[in-house]
Formats: C-alpha cells, structure tokens, sequence
C-alpha cells in the first residue's frame, strides 16, 4: 500500500513538472511576443531572468501541492490545449470570479441599482405635479439641454431602462424647445423611446404612454412622429392614456417614399388624437401648402411646419401641443374636448370650406397666445 501511494506521488509530480514546463514554454512565447515592438525588435530581452524565476516558484509549488492530495488530484483530468496549457485548470479557477460578474450584473440587481433613480425622477415631477403647472411628456429621441432652449428637463429612456435620455439624433431637442416656446410655464418630461429617424419599438412607446399618465400626471402628450400600420398594442395604450384625461398630439406625416399619397398614419389617424399638418408661410405669413406635407384623414388642425433649417409636421405638431397646454393652464378643468374645440375656434379656415384633408380644421397660428380664443 505504501509503495502504490508513493508511486502515485512520484507519477503525479511527474505530471506537475511536465504541466509545468509546458506552461513555462507557453509563458516564454507570450512574454517574447509581448516584448517586440511593432518593427520587430525585442525591447525588454535584458528581463528573461524574470521568467526563470516566476517558473521556478511554480514548479515548487505544484510539487508541494502534489505531496499531500494525490488522491483527489488523480482524479482530475485536464484537458490540455495544444499550447500547453490548461484549459480545465484555467476554468477552474475563473469560475468563481465569472459567477460573481454574473451575479454582480444580473438582470434583478441592475433593476435594484436603477429603481432609486427611477423613483426619484417620477417623484420629483410628481411634487411639481401637485402644483397649478401644466405636465407635457414629450415621446421622442431624448433631449439634451443646450443654450436658448427647453433648459434642463427630467425624463426616462424607456429603451433602455434608464436615465440616460440625452438625445444624440437631435430630433427631440428640437421638439421641447418648440413646446417650451409656446408652453414657458409648462413642466416638460422627455420619454425616449426610440433613437434616430425610425420609430421601431412599439414595446418601449407603449411604456412610455403608460407611464406618462399613471407616473407624471400627464395634461399634454405630444408624439411628433408616425408609423406606417395601426399596432394593436399602441392603440391600447392610445386608448388608456385617452381615458385618464390626457390630450394627445400626433404629426400627420410628411409625404416620403414611405409615405406617399393616401398613405394612412398612425397614431394621428386615430380618433383620440389629435392630428397636426404643416404647412408654409408666404411672405405675407398666410398659410400656403407644399408637397412636403402629407394630407389624409389624419389632419385635424395644422400650424407653421418649419422650425430652423428644418421642415415637418412633427414641429407643427410641438406647437400645437405647446398651445394647448398653456390654454389648459388658464382652464385647469377643461378636458380633451374642450381644447380640440379651442383649436376649431382659433382656426383660420384655409383651402376649401370647412374641413378638408389638406389644413384639417384650418391653420392656427401659435405664435403669440392672440390668437387664442377664451
């Protein structure tokens, strides 16, 4: 029995010292590619003594650690690269560092981490809320504060789950600014829920619209963007917000190879919202239609569409919402209803009489409260 025991014993430093010198061949060649520079030459040759001694403490270390366990240690096998080292060895000793990442970036602590964050930025607009000020959630690509614009806002990226909602597209820039212009006393909450010029996620949408009723009180929804096909689940969502009081605002599209003549937009055409055409001023500032705007079924009411360099609907629609929600602040009981008709009265019938699905209702000029009527 002892002779078979220091057999293993021998055997199994036998497989350490062999382990070993492969793993010192494979440390040789890392060290000696780490030590040449992009042309070649070998800048820290005068260290290779390091590498002698590093593996020299090794070797004595496995042939300790052999010694005592030989029982155990023959029962593990390895499976060994052809580098020479050991890749069961190496799992071996990350796996409790890599069940740590896991459990350190898991999906339930990373929703524990944001929560505070979260419930800060509802409470806060929350105790605003509470106060005579008018609530705008803005649904667009985030919102970052510059100079001469909205100023600093709160918010959530509901792509993300988080409260990073900078804008890097600038769409939703331009959009609180339109609504603080016409709405400077109002309180404006940017929901991003979705980057760049296309709107994908209804799932994140869909949040965002739940969310501004039942987490910040929403008086005013502006959504200055369009999707092509009627999604079942926005319209719930559509729906719900509608029910809780909320006025909601939509841009009526912009004719494009996607949407082109008698395209039907959505959530404009919906009969919950209200929908904004654009259209142009003339040198004399009357209101005039061009191809750039798309007409349907989906226009109720229509305002200036040009803000800067640009030119769309979904300005239109940012002033639109930024009227009515400085009208809501002079009228704190007045409902959904009650502003689609404000909006009928300040109209200017354009184009045909009455209603037409080039200027809706007619053209309301936003700038300067004039126009509204008590």
């Amino acid at each position: 029995m002892k002779s078979s025991i220091l057999q293993t014993k021998s055997s199994l430093r036998n497989s350490c010292s062999s382990d070993g010198e492969r793993l010192y061949g494979s440390l040789t060649a890392i060290r000696g590619k780490a030590e040449r520079s992009r042309n070649g030459r070998l800048i820290h040759g005068q260290k290779h003594w390091q590498i002698r001694i590093m593996a020299g403490f090794f070797f004595a270390a496995m042939a300790v650690l052999a010694g005592p366990v030989p029982g155990e240690a023959a029962g593990i096998e390895r499976e060994v690269s052809e580098d020479g080292t050991s890749a069961g060895t190496i799992d071996e000793i990350m796996e409790p560092q890599r069940k740590k990442a896991v459990s350190a970036t898991s999906a339930e602590t990373i929703s524990e981490t944001l929560e505070p964050q979260r419930k800060e930025a509802v409470s806060t607009t929350s105790a605003e809320t509470d106060s005579d000020r008018v609530v705008v959630c803005i649904l667009d690509s985030g919102y970052t504060a510059q100079e001469a614009t909205a100023g600093e806002i709160r918010g959530w990226n509901y792509l993300e789950d988080s409260a990073d909602f900078s804008d890097e597209q600038g769409h939703g820039t331009d959009i609180c600014t339109l609504v603080a212009e016409n709405a400077p006393d109002a309180e404006l909450i940017m929901l991003k829920c979705f980057e760049g010029e296309t709107v994908s996620d209804g799932e994140a949408i869909a949040a965002a619209l739940y969310a501004a009723v039942d987490d910040y009180q929403a008086d005013v929804i502006n959504m200055s963007w369009t999707i092509g096909e009627a999604d079942e689940e926005l319209y719930e969502a559509i729906c719900y917000a509608s029910e809780q009081g909320a006025v909601l605002v939509a841009s009526a599209g912009n004719l494009s190879l996607a949407t082109g003549i008698g395209s039907e937009v959505y959530p404009a055409l919906w009969d919950e919202v209200i929908g904004v055409g654009g259209v142009d001023l003339d040198e004399d500032g009357s209101p005039v239609s061009s191809l750039w705007y798309l007409s349907g079924e989906a226009v109720y009411i229509c305002a200036r569409g040009d803000y800067g360099e640009g030119k769309g609907s979904s300005y239109a629609a940012a002033r639109i919402s930024g009227m009515a929600a400085s009208w809501l602040a002079e009228h704190p009981d007045a409902d959904a209803d009650a502003v689609r008709q404000m909006l009928r009265d300040c109209a200017q019938d354009v184009g045909e009489e009455g209603y037409d699905t080039t200027y809706g209702w007619g053209y309301v000029a936003t700038e300067g409260q004039d126009s509204i009527k008590s």
